[in-house]
Order: C-alpha cells, then structure tokens, then sequence
C-alpha cells in the first residue's frame, strides 16, 4: 500500500466513507478510485478525490508526506559506546 493510498483511505474512514462511497461522491465507480490511488495518479483525479472528501489537495499531500517520513518521537544518539 503506498502511503498516498493510505492518506485518501485514513480520511475517507474519518469521513466516515468506505472507498466505495467516496467513488460514489466522485462520480467514478471503486475500480477507477483505486489505480488513481495506489498509482501514479493524474493531479486533476487527485483534486477529484480532494473535493470528494471535502478536504484541499494539499491537506491530503501533506498526509501523504507525514507516513512516507514519520518524524522520530526522541532523537537517538547512536555514538555513545559503554556510557
């Protein structure tokens, strides 16, 4: 699953909407939803499912940003030896 694919599908599910209702409120049917989210989707199909989920496109790519590099909670200093 790339990380795009679990943005859309994280908002959809806080929308309350199953992939298939968020096909249905975009006017394309589940089969023409998923290549535009797994792939390498055209970015007026990305503003499509935006408008769908009532979010902008770039609150999706921002959430799409934070699961592909997830900040460390604390850093990590991997250069103490025996301390």
């Amino acid at each position: 699953m790339t990380s795009l694919y679990a943005a859309i599908k994280t908002l959809a599910l806080d929308r309350g909407y199953s992939l298939s209702t968020l096909a249905e409120k975009m006017g394309v049917n589940r089969r023409t939803l998923y290549p535009a989210m797994s792939g390498n989707p055209r970015l007026s199909n990305l503003q499509r499912i935006a408008d769908g989920l009532g979010f902008r496109l770039s609150d999706i790519i921002a959430i799409e940003e934070e699961i592909d590099d997830p900040e460390p909670d604390e850093p990590t200093n991997t250069n103490q030896k025996g301390k």
